[in-house]
């Protein structure tokens, strides 16, 4: 079986299925081959978290209960209108 499809077309980590080829990642400490990434995966997520699993374990962590909840509750982000 090839990596493609044990990884059932999409990218490791974010699933998305791309037309174009996912890119083979890997580490560039040791130069182990980890799996298929899309560009946006392997191009900002993984350089963004230095390559750090606590990062990520973070981001999601974040991502999951906000801060700003224990605080404020759960506010919502409305754009004031830009005056011509």
């Amino acid at each position: 079986m090839s990596v493609l499809l044990a990884q059932e077309k999409a990218c490791a980590i974010c699933r998305g299925v791309r037309p174009y080829r996912l890119a083979v990642d890997h580490c560039h400490r040791s130069g182990e081959i980890r799996g298929l990434l899309c560009k946006l995966c392997n191009n900002r997520l993984l350089p963004a978290s230095r390559d750090k699993p606590e990062v990520l374990d973070a981001a999601a962590a974040y991502l999951r209960l906000p801060p700003v909840r224990a605080v404020l509750g759960s506010p919502r982000y409305v754009p004031t209108e830009e005056k011509p």
